[in-house]
């Protein structure tokens, strides 16, 4: 997920035609493989990016036996090394790679600032009201989320985008044992996180009530549920105001 003017570019007229279209459809929903906000990026701001965001991070991520090791060629965007030590696994093979002080590497945290400064002032231009993702093979959901600022404490009436990954549906090695995490220690903004296989179910009763049900593969036990409400769909207000 890096944006150049020509994917800007694109994302903003699908925006755009969708905020025309409010009317009709008034829910905008925006779905990306890679999370903008979950408590992993966090706890591996200072980690490198290509191993956080390629096949191998998703394996580690979510415990799981690695796929086969292969050195990427350098693109500098993330890469600016073709082959270099740093990119190698561990010993134990499921810890990310640090990036050293001499810059060979983009961490986690630079490409999603990046990212962020890109993508989250169209989110909230056209008031995006839900941000999906996977990746990261497990589920995490915020409160509205702007800037790396948690814009509330509930649902009702939202002042910037809800965040949900949803990356643990049925991947390889998935468990099926069901476990909450505490997530707030780390990252205070983090309103939940579990691992275990489970899948995301929206259900969009009207145009100013959303419910988002976290069901369980073995049973369809709902393990997490929240409704949105929003009476004014349309774009957020600005500037936004931190949460305290």
């Amino acid at each position: 997920m890096n944006f150049d003017a020509a994917q800007l570019a694109w994302l903003e007229a699908d925006l755009k035609a969708a905020a025309a279209n409010r009317d009709a459809v008034p829910w905008i929903m925006a779905s990306a493989h890679y999370p903008i906000y979950h408590a992993a990026l966090a706890l591996n701001a200072n980690k490198s990016a290509a191993h956080f965001l390629g096949e191998e991070g998703e394996a580690e991520i979510g415990g799981q036996p690695l796929p086969p090791f292969r050195e990427p060629a350098a693109d500098g965007a993330i890469f600016t090394t073709p082959a270099a030590p740093w990119r190698k696994p561990t010993t134990d093979g499921h810890a990310f790679v640090e990036c050293g002080a001499t810059g060979e590497c983009k961490t986690v945290g630079e490409w999603h600032a990046d990212v962020s400064s890109k993508l989250e002032p169209l989110l909230l231009k056209y008031g995006v009201d839900i941000f999906n993702a996977g990746h990261v093979h497990d589920y995490c959901s915020t409160f509205p989320m702007a800037y790396g600022k948690r814009v509330g404490s509930d649902f009702n009436q939202p002042k910037a985008p809800v965040h949900i990954t949803e990356g643990n549906g049925g991947v390889p090695g998935v468990v099926g044992t069901y476990k909450f995490n505490d997530c707030t220690t780390h990252t205070p903004w983090c309103r939940t996180h579990a691992s275990g296989g489970a899948y995301g179910r929206f259900t969009f009763w009207n145009a100013t009530h959303a419910t988002y049900d976290h069901v369980q593969n073995n049973g369809g036990n709902i393990s997490d549920s929240f409704t949105i409400i929003q009476s004014k769909h349309g774009p957020f207000p600005s500037p936004i105001k931190a949460y305290s």
